[in-house]
């Protein structure tokens, strides 16, 4: 095809604008293969251009009567109104094609009052009814559940038991090495502080608290809504572009049974466990770094963990990942089931499901936060 290219353009005359005083004489053949995209763009143009001649052209098709409509509206813009003149042979061509042509007019930010109070209100009222729908899709799921709770024989666990490997056992590695670094970073930036006043060992109280119940719990749920969520999305909505959900559904198969309740599950397991993982590796971090930069040993590090953190506040950090599973996996299989017809569709709501799910996730987490406080704990 490209060689076929290179020999009709070797055949053609190319599309020319010559500009002289008051008027641009258009030669050559307007047709795609004979026109530079750049020719408008590197033509220039006179103020006071007032016909343009374009009975000298040989053959024209819908690609050079839309440059040659392009080169009008762009004398438009400098006020040139121009005259044009063409063959009766391309006159026809040349009025279809303007008459069924519509350009993008780019407008500055001249919005009004009204105008943004509306455009306000209409995200308002479309992010209202997105939560409406999905507080819905939350109620289909509790009424799934109920179901296979009064008929426990139902439950596929080969589904569960997939999404438990695919969400838990293949995410180890990653999440190991993220919550290793962090508790790395951390016992760096703190233990710097406490260095100029000799409070090193306090770094164990710091790294404890901070770890166990925030950044582990949290920074997991962050990275498996990435890495799940979007991945719960772009499964079923690809199914569902496929047309495979009508075909459950043909078959008398709920979609929420088959596909969304294994997948809430399936984290409802996976992610408690990654946490607990997270737990481990972000301390192992903060105690290697606290011997290399702070000169705690290891017994030291490990004695002071256990006499300062407790137990409530290892749960604290754990309590909370129940939820912040159930939100991404909700929140994935919601914006999946949202998917319209085509792979730009798909896209749009991976992206959707892993911003909503960081943003109630964190939501969540400060919720939790002032809740335990609240409490003492």
């Amino acid at each position: 095809m490209h060689k076929d290219l290179q020999n009709r353009k070797s055949l053609c005359d190319p599309a020319i604008i010559n500009v002289s005083e008051g008027t641009i004489t258009l030669s050559g053949d307007w047709s795609w293969h004979c026109i530079d995209e750049n020719i408008i763009k590197d033509s220039k143009l006179d103020l006071n251009i007032k016909f343009v001649d374009a009975s000298a052209i040989g053959r024209m098709d819908t690609t050079g009567a839309f440059f040659i409509a392009k080169l009008i509206m762009a004398l438009n813009d400098k006020q040139s109104q121009p005259q044009i003149k063409l063959s009766s042979k391309h006159k026809t061509l040349y009025e279809l094609v303007t008459e069924n042509l519509s350009f993008e007019v780019e407008h500055k930010d001249d919005f009004t009052t009204f105008d943004t109070a509306y455009r306000i209100g209409f995200r308002t009222t479309r992010y209202v009814h997105d939560f409406v729908q999905l507080l819905g899709f939350l109620g289909e799921i509790t009424d799934s559940s109920l179901r296979i709770i009064r008929t426990p024989w139902k439950v596929r666990w080969r589904l569960i038991m997939d999404i438990v490997y695919s969400t838990g056992y293949q995410a180890i590695g990653i999440i190991c090495l993220l919550a290793f670094l962090i508790g790395v970073v951390l016992a760096y930036q703190m233990g710097g502080q406490l260095l100029t006043y000799g409070a090193n060992i306090f770094i164990v109280n710091l790294l404890g608290i901070s770890l166990l119940r925030e950044f582990a719990p949290l920074i997991t749920s962050i990275i498996v809504a990435g890495r799940s969520g979007s991945a719960f999305a772009a499964q079923i909505g690809t199914m569902k572009v496929q047309e495979e959900l009508d075909a459950l559904r043909t078959f008398g198969i709920p979609p929420i049974g088959r596909l969304v309740l294994p997948r809430i599950v399936g984290l409802l397991i996976s992610l408690p466990l990654l946490v607990v993982l997270a737990d481990i590796a972000s301390i192992a971090g903060g105690m290697i770094m606290s011997k290399v930069y702070l000169g705690l040993s290891y017994t030291e590090f490990l004695a002071q963990f256990g006499n300062s953190i407790s137990f409530n506040t290892y749960m604290v950090g754990l309590v909370k990942t129940p939820v912040f599973a159930l939100i991404i996996a909700a929140v994935g299989c919601y914006r999946g089931l949202c998917v319209k017809g085509d792979a730009a569709s798909i896209g749009e709501e991976t992206t959707k499901s892993v911003v909503y799910s960081i943003f109630l996730i964190i939501i969540a987490d400060a919720t939790f936060s002032i809740l335990f406080s609240m409490a003492g704990l």
